[in-house]
């Protein structure tokens, strides 16, 4: 089962490939609004998801996080990250960190709100003064997939 969690405001694509894990990837940043869980036994592994964040100049920003936890609330494997593309007008860091999640009350998930899960987080930081648009992709990969899950995320940048 793959949970996939965005933060208000975001306008999120998805097109699903079949998943075989039975873990639960989590992306979120400071608020959460929705969930839409996928299934399927026969997957194939792979997620592509288009997302825009909002960031203010000069200021670090966490742009996408990600983490396994089982339906019993134990974790799973932290999955790696890395930029497949950097941004122009900015930089990228990658930090391992411990997060809470942030499930709604519909996911089976929600229990677990209690606990902290550790996975990457990816911080945008743009150049000082700029403001306009700026673009980054990511790729995580979880332990047993085919293939990454690859993020584009748009950053709109404000002083």
């Amino acid at each position: 089962m793959l949970g996939v969690e965005h933060e208000n405001g975001i306008k999120a694509k998805m097109n699903m490939r079949r998943i075989s894990t039975v873990a639960v990837l989590v992306t979120f940043s400071v608020a959460i609004s929705a969930c839409v869980t996928h299934k399927g036994p026969d997957a194939t592994n792979s997620q592509y998801v288009n997302v825009e964040k909002i960031a203010l100049s000069g200021q670090r920003t966490a742009l996408w996080r990600n983490f396994q936890a089982n339906e019993d609330c134990s974790p799973g494997v932290v999955p790696s990250m890395k930029v497949t593309s950097q941004p122009a007008h900015g930089k990228i860091d990658i930090v391992v960190e411990a997060f809470d999640p942030k499930f709604p009350k519909s996911n089976i998930r929600f229990k677990c709100n209690s606990r902290k899960y550790t996975g990457p987080v990816a911080y945008y930081t743009s150049s000082d003064g700029y403001s306009g648009t700026d673009k980054v992709s990511l790729a995580t990969q979880f332990k047993g997939m085919d293939s990454p899950n690859l993020t584009a995320i748009v950053v709109k940048v404000g002083k």
